[in-house]
């Protein structure tokens, strides 16, 4: 008997439900209204009811924290990102030249005599400092910057 009264609650609900649209113009329109209209069933909105439940409020406000939380790490990671890129992009230039750098010493190994030829391939520029007098002697600091590594 419960089988039996449970079964007719079910068609009658499921008749109900049919029973809102009957044409097929209905139809059509209830399909381009579904996209974009809340869930009904029967005469009640689910969307209604769900945001009147007192949980949803909660659960809405946790998620917009958590969603701004996710949005402040996704950034500040994507920074952390480029910064580590141009890290090692840095480190593949200087490794490159330090690479070049070795092959010209390695051609210029055995020098007997330093010529203009060779200052050019292994002097990128020379800085000369300022004569100083120090303890009664003038000094003067040069800086040699050497091709491709800079100042050594």
């Amino acid at each position: 008997m419960k089988k039996n009264l449970l079964f007719l609650a079910f068609a009658l609900i499921s008749l109900t439900v049919s029973a809102q649209h009957t044409t097929p113009a209905a139809k059509v329109q209830q399909q381009q209204i579904a996209v974009s209209a809340p869930l009904h069933f029967g005469y009640f909105s689910f969307d209604k009811v769900f945001h009147t439940m007192p949980g949803y409020a909660i659960a809405k406000h946790n998620m917009d924290e958590l969603r701004e939380k996710y949005d402040a790490e996704t950034e500040r990671l994507q920074g952390e990102i480029e910064e580590i890129e141009q890290h090692f992009k840095a480190v593949d230039e200087q490794e490159i030249n330090t690479e070049m750098f070795i092959d010209i010493i390695k051609q210029y190994k055995d020098i007997r005599k330093l010529t203009p030829q060779i200052v050019s391939d292994l002097i990128e520029k020379i800085v000369v400092g300022e004569r100083q007098k120090v303890n009664g002697k003038w000094e003067q600091q040069f800086d040699i910057y050497y091709r491709f590594v800079g100042l050594i």
